[in-house]
């Protein structure tokens, strides 16, 4: 099964929800003109600047719960695919 995620590649502000999470993916809920929302760890829906993120596609596959199934916030062990 795959699923829409974002992978982190930055962080313009280090205040930022995502600030320790570069390099890592997280849920995307949805696409807006200038940001992504996407779901802290503590179940919050949030924003992830553009400018900080890249759309993924991760591959849950073997029955791993992944992040696009689980809709909480985990590193993926599955490698992002392309966008």
């Amino acid at each position: 099964m795959k699923g829409r995620a974002l992978m982190i590649t930055g962080c313009s502000d280090p205040h930022m929800w995502y600030a320790g999470l570069v390099g890592q993916v997280v849920t995307l809920v949805r696409e807006e003109p200038d940001c992504y929302w996407s779901r802290e760890p503590a179940g919050f829906v949030n924003i992830v600047r553009k400018q900080d993120a890249e759309p993924a596609e991760v591959d849950c596959t073997n029955g791993q719960k992944c992040i696009c199934q689980s809709a909480l916030l985990r590193k993926c062990a599955n490698d992002p695919l392309q966008k």
